[in-house]
């Protein structure tokens, strides 16, 4: 537990922002930042590594989003995500993850609402930059900089809601704002034991609940990469996919909403009862 409050110490005694959490979260350089695996093999790429595709990719954007104020960033959860969001940011402009599941219309009206005219990701929308996936991960800069930028950075992360009551909002969160909720893990901490407990030397999350989202950025995300910990994506969502993941790579942590876990509860007490092992589960619980 002193690892964590530690932390969370030193982060309540500085600026509020999100180049803070950056700076913690990318001090862990040799641990891994994340893990996927294809065909059975698992890739690990470290905070270090990752930490270089921040730079080349903000790089990328100061070059080719040099007079946007906001990038909005729509693809789903994968690695380049996650260096897109931080190199959005440390490029000095507004982040704006967007689910890439919302509807075209939806999704011009949440930018128009946000004045968004640049996004990441392989959508394309009249009037806006548009940077495929494609470009981001192959294109370069000959000039990356040895040394990060200490100031000029975004501090402001622009989130929508999902618009299935065909009036989608947009919510603005500052860098102080984050760090609150982050701190707020304190108070996680103290009553939930369990979220803070390494299995063989780990904590990996299991990307699951959309980053484009408040509570997949805030508890999946934010929550855990101050901490330095792993994170684990997946090739697609399908349940056997899921979980051969979890299996392959020791998945610790899994979030989600009510819904899942009670969907999975009802599940297993089909299976017991049809199997006649009802007893035998309550007894198990």
């Amino acid at each position: 537990m002193k690892f964590y409050l530690k932390i969370l110490q030193e982060l309540r005694s500085e600026p509020h922002t999100m180049r803070t959490v950056y700076k913690h979260a990318f001090s862990f350089s040799d641990e891994v930042a994340f893990e996927y695996s294809r065909n059975l093999i698992i890739h690990r790429v470290t905070y270090a590594e990752c930490r270089k595709e921040v730079q080349r990719i903000s790089c990328l954007l100061k070059d080719k989003c040099r007079n946007e104020e906001i990038i909005a960033i729509v693809m789903q959860n994968s690695p380049l995500w996650i260096e897109c969001f931080w190199a959005v940011l440390m490029s000095g402009k507004k982040v704006m993850p967007v689910s890439p599941e919302m509807p075209l219309p939806v999704l011009k009206q949440c930018l128009g609402q946000a004045g968004c005219r640049a996004l990441l990701g392989d959508v394309s929308v009249d009037g806006c930059r548009c940077i495929s996936c494609e470009e981001l991960l192959n294109g370069y800069c000959v000039q990356v900089p040895v040394e990060e930028p200490e100031t000029g950075w975004g501090d402001e992360v622009i989130l929508t809601t999902s618009g299935t009551t065909g009036r989608p909002e947009v919510f603005s969160y500052t860098g102080k704002e984050i760090c609150s909720q982050i701190l707020n893990s304190n108070y996680v901490l103290d009553h939930s034991k369990d979220i803070s407990r390494f299995w063989k030397g780990h904590i990996k999350q299991l990307a699951f609940l959309p980053f484009s989202h408040i509570f997949g950025l805030t508890a999946c995300y934010l929550w855990f990469v101050i901490f330095g910990l792993t994170f684990v994506f997946l090739e697609d969502y399908a349940p056997s996919t899921i979980l051969r993941t979890c299996r392959l790579h020791q998945v610790t942590h899994i979030f989600a909403v009510p819904l899942l876990w009670d969907s999975l509860a009802s599940g297993i007490r089909k299976e017991a009862e049809s199997a006649g092992l009802t007893a035998k589960l309550e007894k198990g619980i």
